[in-house]
């Protein structure tokens, strides 16, 4: 658990810092803007649920991580490693399913 709320620690540092970046669209900052989102409440979700229920909302949300990376997929190499983050995180939580 504490390796799956460092990577989202990282990622949401990662999407902090690029939100703030001049060359990205209007659509890839918004798309930064629903990622910190997803990612903020995963960080509750892993903060004040049990575990039961923990890893029940945390796999609900991979979807929504996985349809932002696909969305990213086609940005700028700058969420590239965003990219691979989320990627990380969503095998972290299949991982801890079984």
């Amino acid at each position: 658990m504490q390796n799956l709320l460092k990577e989202i620690h990282d990622s949401i540092s990662l999407v902090e810092t690029n939100r703030t970046d001049n060359n990205l669209s209007k659509i890839e900052k918004t798309k930064l803007e629903e990622t910190l989102m997803a990612l903020t409440n995963m960080e509750r979700t892993i903060i004040n649920e049990t575990n039961t229920n923990m890893l029940s909302k945390l796999s609900a949300s991979t979807p929504a991580l996985t349809e932002l990376i696909n969305d990213m997929a086609s940005s700028t190499e700058k969420l590239d490693e965003l990219n691979s983050k989320l990627r990380k995180i969503i095998n972290i939580i299949n991982f801890l399913k079984f």
